[in-house]
């Protein structure tokens, strides 16, 4: 697996995450053995999504976590 775009705490977890126009995928840092896939709606949302906070240094889209 390449390495997530990037990283994101909500509620006290970890969470990686794998974001393009087409589709998306979710991982829990504490259980790597499990991938979430986006639908194709979902994931061009959260990527838009992730696009404009990016633009705004709201967030960093890198990988090496």
């Amino acid at each position: 697996m390449t390495d997530p775009d990037c990283k994101i705490e909500l509620d006290g977890n970890t969470y990686f995450l794998w974001s393009s126009e087409e589709s998306g995928a979710v991982m829990d840092v504490t259980d790597t053995h499990t991938v979430y896939t986006l639908l194709p709606d979902d994931a061009k949302e959260v990527y838009r999504l992730l696009q404009t906070a990016e633009s705004h240094s709201e967030v960093q889209m890198s990988s090496g976590f």
